[in-house]
């Protein structure tokens, strides 16, 4: 599977290697990334790829007939806490680590969604899938995401 690496979100954009004026262009050149593409996408996948994934976590994987259901904790003080779920069609991912995401973003390559993230421990994760099949948000507290 062709992984790509991160292009907007590196370590350099994690570390704060950036003066701001890159800063703000790597914002600036993701959101035109994502508008390229963003008319031939489903509902669903529009909404996943409007999610903010900074500090949320990554609950657990399971893999299903046709994908996987990924659980994540996102949110914050302000908004409150979620439980997303999400089901995946064609999913494929190398190491279904668990954990907090500080960085993700996505590409949109060939009718293919690469999703890639890093870590906590700044290493880079991805998984690849088809279409997002169901996205389910049910409110948890905020110990539970805190435990996690």
């Amino acid at each position: 599977m062709p992984w790509r690496k991160m292009r907007f979100f590196d370590k350099s954009w994690v570390n704060g290697d950036l003066d701001d004026d890159e800063f703000e262009k790597r914002i600036e050149d993701y959101g035109s990334y994502i508008k390229s593409f963003r008319g031939e996408l489903h509902t669903l996948e529009r909404i996943f790829i409007d999610l903010n994934f900074s500090d949320a976590k990554i609950v657990s994987f399971a893999f299903i007939k046709s994908g996987a259901r990924v659980k994540f904790y996102i949110g914050d003080l302000q908004n409150g806490y979620f439980e997303l779920s999400v089901v995946f069609k064609n999913f494929h991912i190398d190491d279904s680590a668990l954990g907090e995401i500080i960085a993700s973003e996505v590409a949109f390559v060939e009718k293919k969604f690469y999703f890639s993230y890093m870590m906590s421990d700044l290493n880079e994760c991805h998984f690849a899938f088809d279409e997002i099949c169901s996205i389910k948000f049910k409110k948890i507290s905020s110990k539970m995401y805190s435990g996690c």
